[in-house]
Order: C-alpha cells, then structure tokens, then sequence
C-alpha cells in the first residue's frame, strides 16, 4: 500500500511524491499502480501541484470503494531550485530540516486525503530550500511502529535520529532510521515503511 516515485516537470525541476493507500491486499496494490501511471502521465504536463493533486482525486474518488482513500505528498524543487513547492493530501507531515540552524519545518496537509470528497481543494504550500537542508518523507509505518509496551515510535523520535545524523549522506540517515525503528519495535513491525531523504547539495 505504500508508493513512492520521482517525476518530471514541466519545467524540468525535480518532482518527487509519496504516498500511503489506508487498506491492504491486491486492491490497494492495483490501486498504487494505477496512481503511478497518473502521476508520470500529468506531472511533467500540469504546472500547478494543487490542479495535479486535484486532477489526481477526480480521477480517483469512484475508485476507492474498496478501501479508504490515499494520503499523498507531491513537492517539486522551484525553477531555480532554491524552493520546494508542495501540495499534502492529508498525508503524514515531512521534516523539513535547515542545516545551519537545525530547526524543523513540518510540511502539514494543505489539503484532504485523495478520494474523500467530490471537488477537494487542494493548496499548494512552497519554502526555501538552502545548501544543506533536509527533506524527509515518510509513511505512517514509521511514526506509528509500536514496541511491546504500546509505545509509538512518534515524530519527535524521527526528529530526533534526523537532527542527529545532519550531515551524514541521504543513504546513511534512511539506513539509520530503519535501524531505529526495527529496534524500538523489536523486529516486529506490523506495517509498510517507506522514506526518502532529499538533500540540497
């Protein structure tokens, strides 16, 4: 249930997408695989991630009777790739993480999950990305592992290995927070995770 991808853009920035369908099986696995197609047929052609995100849930709302519906994360780097635009499906909220004051930026929804009303709106948020800074998305298998006590990973966890392992290469901060995650949870996790780290060099 979990989709993750990178696509093409109109103006040829960087777009990138994360996503979490709320059921399981072969109707959730058929479903992702038709939001990939979606996303590589009208990412490089709508401009606008908030037309996208709203294209992509007409599309989607008659078929999603067989589970819930889709959180999904759209962001693309600025023309001049000095910005991350990005529109939030009510999907779980990215870090955002400046490298040279460590503060967080939590990206949150702009909008409703895919699938649950007619017409949504969907907005389309956009902040400075500097030399350094970290983007890091995530499924909900991460933040909401639990260990034996009932305990959940959380986001401040999250945070916390993120901060942690700053100037560490993309590779090494995702290998670090699966680590974290299958040892809080004692190798028992329940769920999808799913996570890309986008650095800005």
């Amino acid at each position: 249930g979990d989709y993750f991808d990178f696509f093409s853009s109109v103006n040829k920035s960087s777009g990138f997408v994360i996503a979490d369908v709320m059921g399981k099986g072969l109707p959730a696995s058929m479903l992702m695989s038709n939001l990939q197609a979606s996303i590589r047929i009208l990412g490089p052609d709508i401009e606008n991630l908030e037309d996208l995100a709203g294209k992509i849930n007409e599309l989607f709302r008659y078929n999603t009777k067989l589970i819930s519906f889709i959180t999904m994360f759209l962001a693309r780097t600025g023309s001049d790739n000095r910005k991350i635009q990005y529109c939030n499906a009510g999907h779980n909220p990215p870090l955002l993480v400046r490298s040279n004051t460590e503060q967080i930026e939590w990206l949150k929804p702009t909008g409703p999950a895919i699938g649950l009303m007619h017409q949504a709106i969907y907005h389309k948020g956009e902040t400075e990305f500097r030399t350094g800074d970290i983007l890091v998305m995530y499924t909900d298998g991460i933040v909401e592992a639990r260990n034996k006590k009932e305990q959940e990973f959380g986001k401040e966890r999250l945070a916390h290995i993120i901060k942690n392992n700053l100037f560490e290469k993309s590779e090494k901060i995702v290998t670090q927070i699966i680590d974290e995650v299958r040892d809080f949870t004692e190798n028992s996790m329940t769920d999808d995770i799913t996570l890309i780290v986008v650095r800005k060099i």
